[in-house]
């Protein structure tokens, strides 16, 4: 099996060598890699002995950030480095203040990974939520240096519970600890006769609930708003999410709302995309006036904070691979809709079954959802009194994991 993932990783990089002639993010996967063991090795001597974090992407970092904050207002002294694998993570956060180093993760082969622990020497790793890179893992473990799993997911599908997993099971069984987020995470670990885990919860609800309690005002936004109280935000929309908005606005469906659309992606290309469906709609970045239907904001980083703004929520991806942070809209004790992809996700099994944010197939039934809301205030009070709740008792999971570090001195007091 250790020459099948041999043969797979220099597959894949092959792969991603090709596909950067014509891709531009595979290209920055690959220009970002280029002087990574020659940025490390310069500053080695400010870096080792850090508190180690590897997040895949964006997602995964703003899972990972709570705890890297809290550890560094603890002690500001401790050092803290911070490794990504996706373009889309680094480029956006590598000049994040809060850590000492920041760095694409390489390839995955035995000889970057022995060369890359002996360059960093980490006090401890923490892995959020999944990218279990076997070679990697299997030599952090073999120079004893402790491995700790946060906001970990598993199902009994994943390649470390088939009969060809043996070897990757063992490297999971060897870490420290693994804090999983949901009972049935906890329940599958059970069953294989783990004992190296804790049931703790998801660390993005503590993220999402400290942006809600930031101070957060944008004028344009405000302007184009004025004193409309129906307000529709749609966050991280792809095109079948942004073709349903089109047909609910073409039916009458949203014919009283202001709405804000922000994309996935913000390229260009997709930005023309929009601008070309939604005729009549503006951009956040060249906004000039306060009438019209719809504001698209073209740029990265301001969801989870307009979401404020919004009398209901939709959040894109249920049409592709599965949906987006809800949680980011949860906060705000908002009404939240989304496509049909939604199974993966913990909090939307319990947000669907407690009829706090619901499926849409199609325009259709988002008119009705609007339509029920809006003639039922009793909904949407319950709505607001069950987040409320939700929330108040699912945070905390952060300071949960930093005792834990506490406690085992990975962190300098």
């Amino acid at each position: 099996m250790l020459v099948v993932y041999s043969l797979l990783i220099s597959l894949y990089g092959f792969a991603i060598r090709i596909a950067s002639i014509f891709n531009p993010k595979a290209k920055q996967w690959i220009n970002g890699r280029k002087n990574v063991f020659k940025n490390l090795e310069k500053s080695k001597a400010e870096i080792q002995n850090a508190i180690w974090f590897h997040c895949a992407s964006l997602g995964e970092f703003e899972q990972g950030r709570p705890l890297i904050e809290m550890i560094q207002k603890f002690n500001p002294n401790q050092r803290i480095v911070l490794s990504f694998y996706s373009p889309s993570g680094y480029e956006i956060q590598k000049n994040y203040a809060h850590v000492d180093h920041i760095f694409y993760l390489p390839l995955d082969t035995k000889s970057n990974a022995v060369k890359i622990c002996n360059l960093l020497k980490p006090k401890v790793f923490i892995l959020v939520k999944y990218e279990f890179w076997f070679n990697l893992l299997k030599e952090l473990q073999h120079n004893n240096i402790p491995t700790i799993l946060i906001s970990g997911i598993f199902r009994s599908n994943q390649f470390f519970f088939q009969l060809y997993g043996s070897q990757f099971l063992k490297i999971l069984a060897n870490f420290d600890q693994l804090f999983v987020q949901r009972k049935a995470d906890a329940d599958l670990l059970d069953s294989r006769n783990f004992k190296n885990f804790t049931l703790s919860g998801d660390t993005r609800l503590d993220r999402v609930l400290q942006i809600s309690n930031q101070n957060f005002e944008d004028e344009i936004i405000i302007d184009f708003i004025g004193n409309h109280l129906k307000v529709l935000v749609a966050g991280s929309t792809w095109q079948q999410d942004e073709n349903l908005i089109k047909e609910a606005i073409a039916k009458g469906f949203l014919k009283d709302y202001k709405i804000l659309i922000a994309p996935h992606e913000i390229d260009s290309n997709h930005i023309e995309t929009l601008k070309n469906l939604f005729s009549e709609s503006q951009l956040h970045s060249k906004f000039t006036k306060t009438s019209g239907q719809i504001l698209i904001i073209d740029k990265i980083g301001m969801l989870s904070y307009i979401y404020r703004y919004a009398s209901i929520a939709y959040v894109g991806g249920g049409f592709g691979k599965g949906i987006h942070n809800i949680l980011e809209a949860a906060v705000y004790q908002l009404p939240i809709v989304f496509g049909p992809n939604w199974q993966k996700f913990e909090e939307a099994h319990q947000f669907i079954e407690n009829e706090v944010a619901f499926e849409v197939n199609n325009s259709n039934k988002l008119g009705e959802i609007l339509t029920n809301l809006e003639t039922e205030p009793a909904k949407v009070q319950h709505i607001k009194d069950y987040l409320n709740k939700y929330n108040l008792n699912n945070q905390g999971v952060t300071d949960n994991i930093f005792q834990y570090l506490v406690v085992n001195n990975y962190i300098i007091s």
